[in-house]
């Protein structure tokens, strides 16, 4: 498999920072997106936090399909109680995927 492409990019906003960097791998129909590295804070309460992570996790996921991928994959921290929509995959530490219809 060829090394994957990274999209480095800065969600910037008034009640935070956060800096991301998506992964693509795979070629054709078999693309995947994930989100390599995500750094930063938002300083919000934390229903509000919920809400503003989930969204922009949305965008995350409009803008990986629109890029042709299949799935947007997570991993490393559990996200599960964040993105309940999403289902465990095996192989990487608490990996989490949404395929993307």
């Amino acid at each position: 498999m060829a090394e994957p492409e990274l999209f480095p990019f800065i969600i910037d906003r008034p009640y935070g920072r956060v800096e991301v960097v998506m992964e693509v791998y795979g070629s054709g129909d078999d693309m995947i997106a994930g989100i390599y590295q995500l750094r930063g804070k938002v300083n919000l309460r934390p229903k509000r936090w919920l809400r503003v992570v989930r969204a922009h996790v949305k965008r995350l996921e409009r803008i990986a399909k629109e890029s042709g991928c299949r799935e947007l994959r997570v991993a490393g921290r559990f996200w599960g109680r964040v993105l309940p929509d999403y289902e465990p995959y095996d192989g990487v530490p608490n990996g989490l995927r949404k395929v993307l219809i």
